[in-house]
């Protein structure tokens, strides 16, 4: 049996190994490396987790532990358990808990992101550098890999429930007071009691358990869907979409493809002014928004003849900018719309 100090030190490696498996799954073995900011979680799991075997090989040394599993009879059963078991959870992570298409955003994303060190200035062609990234396989990798994040994201969402608010004034109330919605797993029609305190029921028709309950003149309705789950194109699969693209045009401008650059600004912005129509105070929406025209100003800036169109769009970002508080890239617009007077 083991004792509880050696269990402790097992559980210790264990977990911090669950940790760094769970930030290879999310960002990419290789990219993690590269990733700025770096990664404070897996750089603390590493810590902890190195410190903890020189802590416990040293305790073993004078006598004060016994490690019996790291021993030469059990390697093969402290791989399996310490090594083997992190790589599973980083495979099951990665391909049914992230969202899909999220990992291959990160890898591209943080790729890019280091790229920008040598290979971008805003306001500045950098022509060599670009002739470099357009013959270095892994910046082609990194476009596919964010036309890849698109398309998942593209595809939906799995709704395994529905929420809705429904304002009961905006209704038609019966006799007994109900009120005809459909169900959200089906469009089946089923009536609803503004009395509902905390009720539950199934739908007729597809089976669907539909929870209710009532605040004020709002109907609260969750309806958990069973059998084959819709797929639904939601807000955060569109922010992500903007995101990628918005991310693609960076990348294309490092690479000299300001045509391409400019396409992919394009579809980010088709998808942030659809977000926008539906809710124009959403900051995340917002700080998408000043990004792209950001990034379409610097475009402009570098490809000439545009610098009127550029000047306005640094104005417009810098205005989304101040209205969401975020001040970091002020004194920089305000240079670069400078260097266009």
């Amino acid at each position: 049996m083991f004792k509880f100090k050696e269990l402790v030190f097992y559980a210790i490696l264990l977990i911090c190994n669950l940790i760094i498996a769970t930030e290879w799954a999310k960002y990419g073995i290789l990219e993690i490396g590269i990733q700025r900011p770096l990664n404070k979680r897996a750089l603390k799991a590493t810590f902890i987790g190195v410190t903890t075997f020189l802590i416990g090989g040293y305790l073993q040394k004078y006598g004060y532990l016994k490690i019996e599993l790291l021993k030469s009879p059990y390697l093969w059963q402290a791989a399996a358990i310490l090594i083997g078991v992190p790589f599973v959870w980083m495979y099951f992570f990665r391909h049914v808990i992230l969202p899909k298409g999220l990992h291959d955003y990160n890898r591209a994303h943080i790729k890019t992101n280091y790229w920008t060190i040598l290979h971008y200035r805003p306001g500045v062609i950098l022509e060599e550098k670009a002739k470099l990234l357009r013959e270095f396989p892994m910046a082609q990798k990194a476009v596919k890999l964010f036309y890849k994040s698109i398309k998942a994201q593209e595809r939906g969402t799995v709704m395994r429930s529905v929420d809705r608010v429904i304002d009961i004034d905006e209704r038609i109330i019966d006799y007994y007071g109900n009120i005809r919605i459909t169900c959200g797993g089906c469009p089946m029609p089923i009536d609803v009691s503004i009395y509902s305190q905390g009720a539950e029921g199934f739908c007729a028709y597809c089976g669907s358990m539909i929870a209710v309950r009532r605040m004020g003149d709002k109907l609260y309705v969750t309806t958990f869907i069973t059998g084959k789950k819709p797929r639904v194109k939601t807000e955060l699969n569109k922010r992500n979409i903007a995101s990628a693209y918005s991310e693609l045009a960076l990348l294309y401008r490092m690479l000299g493809k300001f045509n391409e650059a400019e396409q992919s600004l394009d579809k980010a912005d088709e998808v942030v002014k659809d977000l926008l129509n539906k809710n124009s105070e959403n900051a995340e929406s917002l700080g998408i928004k000043s990004l792209i025209l950001f990034r379409r100003a610097e475009l402009y800036h570098v490809m000439g003849g545009r610098h009127a169109q550029a000047k306005k769009l640094y104005q417009e970002s810098l205005v989304i900018d101040q209205k969401l508080g975020h001040h970091q890239e002020d004194d920089l617009i305000k240079e670069l719309m400078g260097k266009l007077n």
